[in-house]
C-alpha cells in the first residue's frame, strides 16, 4: 500500500511537472515577443507564488517562485490606466506588436510540439500497435442489438478502413466512429482471407456519452485478474495465466472463453490452462451470473505489433512532424463538431485539469518516455488550440482585437475594450468553475 502511495504521489507530480513545461514555454513565447516587439516585461517568473530568488535586468525581474510548476508573464500596462504615459506599456505599442506578443504563447506550444516530433522523427522510436482486431458484442448495455452485430460484424474481424480513411490500429475505431461525420459508417474488414464492406448505425450510450457500434478490442485467453471466491479463484487460477480449452474446445481468445460457458451456469466445466509453460487441468462447478455461466477472470493481452517511425530525410521529418500536429488539430476539430451534433456528452467526455493531469499521471507512470513525449505533444498542441479560441480574456480574444486594430484604421475605444475583457473574464471563470466541478462529479461518479 505505501509504495502504491508513493507511486501515485509520484505519478501526481510528474504530471504538475509536464504541465509546467508546458505553461513556461507558452509564457516564455508571450515574453520573448514582448521584448523584440517593445512592449516592456515586469515580471517573469519561473512558477507561482512568492519569490524564492530573483534578480532584476532594466526593467524586468526575473524570479524563481515557491510554486515551482509553470509561470508568468506580467507584462507592462496591462491595466490601461496603470503605466498609461509609458512608451513601453502595452497598449502605448502598436497594434501588430501586441498582436505578435499575445499569438507567441500558443505558437510556442505550436512550436515545440512540432520540435519534439521532429526530434522523434528524426532518431526514429517504436511504436507498439494495438491490431485493429475487434470483439463484437451481441446485444448492448440497454438490451437490444448491437449496431455491429446487426451490419455483420462478428468477433476476430479485422477492420482495414472506415469511411475509406485507413486504419492502422484499435484506438483509430472508436475514434473515427465517434468524429465521423455521416451518420451512416462505412467499415472494411477482413475476415478468413476475404475483404467485406458493412454499414453501421451508431447507437448513442447514454452511459458513456458517445456514440458507439458495440465493439472492443479484441482480447487474448491470457488472464489480467481473478474475481475473489469466484470459480476461478477456487482452482487457483492466477494472472499471465493462458486458458487453453474448454472441455476440450480449444481457445485462443476471451471472447471464445465467455461463449463456451455462457450456457453452463452451475454446471462442470474442465479448464486447462498454462502457466510457466506448464499445463495444467482443472475441473470447476460455474457460477451464475446475470443468467450466464459465470467463471471469474478479466482478460489481459491484446493482439500487437511494432512499427519503427524514422524519417527518411528532412524534408520528410518535417513532413511528419507537421503532419502529426495537422491530425490533432484537425481530431479536436471534429471533436467539437461531433459535441455540437450530439454525438459526445461533454459533460461525460471533456476533462479539466484535474482528470487531465490524472490522465497525464497515469501515462508517466505505466508507459514509456516515447509515450510521454507523443502525450506532451497532444497536450501542447491542444493548449495552443484552445487558448487560440476567440474568447475575450483567452490569447484568441486578445488576437482579434488587436487584429482588427492591426488592419483596420479603427482603434477600439479603452471603455468597449475593459467592458470585453471584463465579460471575458466572467466567461472564463464561470468556465473554470463548471469544468472543475464537471471533473470532481466524474470522478466521485466512478467510483
Amino acid at each position: 500500500m505505501f509504495g502504491s502511495i508513493i507511486g501515485s504521489l509520484l505519478g501526481f507530480l510528474i504530471a504538475i511537472f509536464i504541465f509546467g513545461i508546458l505553461i513556461f514555454i507558452h509564457e516564455f513565447g508571450h515574453f520573448l515577443l514582448a521584448k523584440l516587439s517593445g512592449i516592456g516585461v515586469e515580471i517573469f517568473s519561473i512558477g507561482f507564488g512568492s519569490e524564492i530568488w530573483g534578480f532584476t535586468i532594466g526593467n524586468t525581474r526575473y524570479r524563481i517562485s515557491l510554486i515551482p510548476f509553470g509561470g508568468y508573464c506580467k507584462l507592462k500596462g496591462e491595466n490601461e490606466e496603470k503605466d498609461k504615459d509609458e512608451p513601453d506599456a502595452m497598449y502605448n505599442r502598436p497594434a501588430y506588436a501586441r498582436l505578435l506578443t499575445v499569438i507567441a504563447g500558443p505558437l510556442f506550444n505550436f512550436l515545440f510540439a512540432f520540435v519534439i516530433m521532429f526530434a522523434l522523427f528524426s532518431f526514429g522510436f517504436k511504436e507498439q500497435i494495438i491490431a485493429p482486431y475487434i470483439e463484437v458484442y451481441e446485444t448492448l448495455y440497454d438490451g437490444s442489438y448491437s449496431p455491429a452485430y446487426i451490419a455483420g460484424l462478428r468477433s476476430g474481424d479485422y477492420i482495414l478502413s472506415i469511411n475509406d480513411k485507413h486504419i492502422s490500429g484499435y484506438p483509430d475505431i472508436p475514434k473515427n466512429i465517434v468524429l465521423s461525420k455521416s451518420d451512416k459508417i462505412k467499415i472494411t474488414f477482413l475476415r478468413d482471407g476475404k475483404t467485406n464492406e458493412v454499414y453501421v448505425n451508431p447507437k448513442f450510450n447514454q452511459n458513456r456519452g458517445v456514440s458507439e457500434i458495440g465493439i472492443s478490442m479484441l482480447f487474448l485467453s491470457k488472464v489480467g485478474g481473478v474475481i475473489s471466491n469466484s470459480p476461478a479463484d477456487k482452482i487457483g487460477l492466477k494472472e499471465n495465466d493462458r486458458i487453453v480449452s474448454i472441455n476440450g474446445e480449444n481457445i485462443e481468445f476471451f471472447y471464445q472463453l465467455r461463449e463456451k460457458i455462457k450456457d453452463k451456469a452451475n454446471q462442470a466445466v474442465t479448464i486447462v490452462y498454462e502457466r510457466n509453460s506448464k499445463f495444467f487441468t482443472n475441473q470447476v462447478i460455474l457460477d451464475k451470473f446475470e443468467g450466464k455461466g459465470f467463471l471469474g477472470v478479466s482478460p489481459k493481452d491484446v493482439i500487437t505489433y511494432q512499427k519503427i517511425q524514422k524519417a527518411t530525410n528532412l524534408i520528410d521529418c518535417t513532413i511528419k512532424s507537421f503532419k502529426e500536429i495537422g491530425v490533432i488539430i484537425e481530431d479536436t476539430l471534429n471533436g467539437i463538431i461531433a459535441m455540437i451534433k450530439g454525438k459526445i456528452n461533454v459533460r461525460k467526455n471533456i476533462a479539466g485539469p484535474i482528470r487531465i493531469i490524472g490522465i497525464t499521471s497515469e501515462i508517466a507512470m505505466t508507459t514509456d518516455f516515447i509515450t510521454i513525449l507523443r502525450f506532451m505533444v497532444l497536450l501542447s498542441v491542444a493548449l495552443a488550440f484552445f487558448n487560440l479560441l476567440p474568447i475575450p480574456g483567452l490569447d484568441g480574444g486578445h488576437v482579434i482585437l488587436n487584429l482588427i486594430e492591426t488592419v483596420t484604421p479603427f482603434k477600439i475605444p479603452k471603455k468597449i475594450r475593459y467592458y470585453i475583457e471584463y465579460i471575458g473574464f466572467l466567461i472564463i471563470i464561470f468556465i473554470s468553475i463548471a469544468v472543475f466541478l464537471n471533473d470532481i462529479l466524474n470522478i466521485l461518479g466512478r467510483r
